[in-house]
């Protein structure tokens, strides 16, 4: 159960200028968020950030297993695999083009994702 000062707690941490300050209290929030896909969205997001590639990758997939099945459609979850097809065709694995196929499933209509999947698939 994710109450609203946790949300609050949330877009505060999200806010936090300092990328390592604001993963390190992401981190001590993922007890009561382990049910919540746009937590792990922020997660990743700042890893990427910090390129800390590989475990924004991981952090990504979580998201996208949580939310899998619950949303028909959702941009957080097709940017997020959008980012995740990015980071894997940079480190050269062969599963970005698939990650990307998924992110669109996801929708068509973010557009930043639709560009960032489109170079993907190029």
């Amino acid at each position: 159960l994710v109450r609203n000062d946790d949300l609050d707690k949330l877009e505060e941490a999200w806010n936090e200028k300092d990328a390592t300050v604001r993963l390190r209290v992401l981190k001590r929030m993922e007890s009561f968020m382990e049910c919540y896909p746009p937590y792990y969205y922020y997660v990743a997001r700042t890893q990427q950030s910090l390129g800390q590639l590989f475990a924004a990758t991981e952090t990504y997939e979580k998201m996208a297993a949580l939310g899998n099945g619950h949303f028909r459609k959702d941009e957080m979850l097709a940017a997020g695999l959008a980012n995740r097809a990015i980071i894997q065709a940079f480190l050269g694995q062969p599963s970005a083009p698939e990650t990307a196929k998924k992110a669109l499933e996801y929708s068509t209509d973010a557009w930043e994702a639709n560009l960032v999947c489109a170079s993907v698939l190029q």
